[in-house]
């Protein structure tokens, strides 16, 4: 039999980090454009059955899925529901404490999900599609395929809207896809600078802390600096902050040490890629030359751009006269492509007199030192914080 199991959409505490347990909340923006995506991935699929959560944010999900497969049957229930967190239903992720007495306990979810399984198993089926939500699809995915075998997956968390695949046979049930968003789009954030040792950003490294999770594995991409030593101090005042946040798992692509296909795994396998400032030519340059531009291209986590960092990703590279000594006169260069602007970081209202002759036709934003544009290329969100200016 082929189990396919989702987590549903996001919703607006989800992205907010908000616990919702038995808070009966439907999808955002996002969540719905998600859910529409991963229905068009599985349209081709043959599915007998749609089985999923009462929630309306699984429920709206089950519902994307059959309006490709109108012949498969649709039912819900109530055993594939989130766990109740109890009193820190409706509160932040971090206040929640799971041993609290009115928080379901795992052995209750556990004989949940061993109910759900008996009734699929007993269907006689070809290919089953759940639509579950984070905590119970991930003891499900236990259940099906033994902890044992998913040691060195790292399965922190179900993505919103992902995609796991199991196969279910006699003689041993396998995982042939875990967590997969690839049918989903990266969010985006452009940071325009700041000093990392004096906390410049503070406000808008705690919103990628509390999008990532304690849990996230954060990328840094630190080519824009070619000395080691330099590079050290960049990261380990970075990593500071966020180890304030509550994060831990950290790593840190290095050309010199690492073959290419490790870097290519390291970036598929990040919840967070953070490309670091410093010269943005260089930056371009090595990330071109290893060959990762692709992988960044078509990576699906949360990607944050930070001064250099944040220019690189646009179609075209603007880089002021004078902003820096080796530029002493504006230039400009191919970028990235992966949004219709370009970026110019650190910005101050005279910047705009050097960068005239480069901004026909191109959409420009300055971005000032603790500032930040929020992206979502999925819905075309576009926010900003602090000092943003549309050149």
């Amino acid at each position: 039999m082929k189990i396919f199991l989702i987590r549903h959409g996001e919703t607006e505490s989800n992205k907010n980090r908000i616990i919702q347990g038995k808070i009966d909340e439907g999808l955002s923006k996002k969540g719905i454009k998600q859910a529409e995506c991963l229905a068009d991935r599985l349209k081709d699929e043959k599915i007998d059955l749609i089985i999923s959560s009462e929630y309306k944010r699984a429920a709206e999900t089950a519902d994307k899925i059959k309006s490709q497969h109108p012949s498969s049957n649709l039912i819900l229930k109530k055993e594939l529901g989130e766990r109740d967190y109890g009193i820190f239903n409706g509160k932040h992720v971090s206040l929640v404490d799971k041993s609290h007495p009115s928080v379901e306990t795992k052995e209750s979810m556990i004989e949940r999900a061993k109910e759900v399984i008996d009734y699929i198993t007993a269907q006689n089926l070809n290919s089953v599609a759940i639509v579950s939500h984070g905590s119970i699809g991930k003891i499900l995915i236990n259940l099906l395929i033994g902890e044992e075998k998913l040691l060195n997956k790292n399965l922190n968390f179900l993505k919103n809207g992902s995609l796991s695949f199991l196969e279910l046979n006699e003689s041993d049930n396998k995982i042939l896809m875990l967590n997969s968003v690839e049918h989903l789009d990266k969010e985006i954030i452009f940071i325009g600078g700041g000093d990392y040792r004096e906390k410049e950003t503070l406000e808008i490294d705690k919103i990628i802390a509390d999008r990532v999770g304690k849990n996230g594995n954060m990328l840094f991409v630190p080519f824009a600096v070619k000395e080691l030593s330099k590079r050290e101090k960049r990261l380990i005042a970075v990593k500071a902050t966020y180890e304030s946040f509550g994060l831990s798992r950290f790593s840190c692509l290095n050309e010199d040490e690492m073959s290419i296909q490790e870097m290519r795994g390291k970036i598929k396998a990040s919840d967070v890629i953070f490309i670091l400032g410093g010269d943005p030519k260089r930056l371009i340059d090595q990330i071109n030359s290893l060959g990762l531009a692709n992988d960044l291209i078509t990576y699906k986590g949360l990607l944050v751009g930070f001064s250099a960092g944040a220019m690189i990703l646009s179609e075209e590279i603007i880089i002021p006269g004078g902003i820096d000594e080796n530029y002493p006169n504006s230039v400009s260069y191919p970028g990235l492509g992966m949004v219709p602007f370009s970026i110019i970081p650190h910005y101050t209202p005279e910047l705009k007199s050097k960068v005239l002759d480069f901004m026909e036709g191109i959409e420009v934003y300055g971005v000032s030192n603790s500032s930040a544009i929020f992206f979502d290329p999925l819905t075309g969100d576009f926010s900003e914080m602090g000092e943003v200016y549309k050149l």
